[in-house]
């Protein structure tokens, strides 16, 4: 019996192919089953509700106009958040003042694996974990992106970025040391809590 993922690919393929021919009927059943997904990944980098739904819009225009560039090697889907992601970073990129969102809580940057940090994420904290990561260079930023904010496995990861599983982990390891480097430099001490800063010691 296939899965739904088997399933969904097939349905995905076959709408992507009427598409071609001329059917963009077709491209509604793709934007009613990814459209959360979608917005979800988008609102992860980008604060203000109306451009998450702008930059969403903006995904699946280009998703349908670039449809014939889709070799199908990659599952739609992570090909289309490709497109998503992209379409944030331009966005931040144009807005140096936006917030990147990313849960302390979920990203160890002391040990790059031990059990998340708690009751640490504040304003002031996140502004300045925003400022840090605008820092790391934009492949760094993806890979953070991707598997502590989306929470990809690596061969997610590795997909989407174009790098084997394997590749794609250490992208993630030395992004943390980088981020990790960078905080130390902008002097945490003042800005973050006691147990944060007795954890990246």
């Amino acid at each position: 019996m296939r899965n739904v993922t088997d399933i969904n690919e097939k349905e995905d393929r076959e709408c992507i192919s009427q598409c071609l021919l001329g059917e963009a009927s077709y491209f509604r059943p793709l934007v009613d089953r990814y459209e959360v997904v979608v917005k979800t990944l988008i609102s992860r980098l980008v604060r203000n509700p109306q451009e998450v739904e702008e930059l969403a819009h903006q995904t699946f225009i280009a998703a349908y106009t670039k449809l014939s560039s889709y070799s199908g090697r990659s599952k739609f889907s992570t090909w289309l958040c490709q497109i998503a992601l992209n379409k944030a970073r331009d966005y931040l990129r144009s807005k140096k003042r936006e917030r990147v969102h990313l849960d302390i809580t979920q990203l160890d940057i002391a040990s790059g694996w031990a059990d998340p940090l708690s009751n640490v994420v504040a304003d002031q904290e996140g502004e300045v974990l925003a400022v840090a990561i605008s820092k790391l260079n934009a492949k760094d930023q993806k890979a953070l992106t991707l598997r502590y904010m989306y929470e990809y496995d690596y061969a997610t990861v590795g997909e989407i970025m174009a790098c084997s599983k394997e590749s794609a982990k250490i992208r993630c390891f030395r992004a943390r040391a980088s981020l990790k480097s960078i905080l130390h430099k902008m002097d945490l001490g003042t800005y973050f809590t006691k147990e944060y800063n007795e954890k990246v010691g």
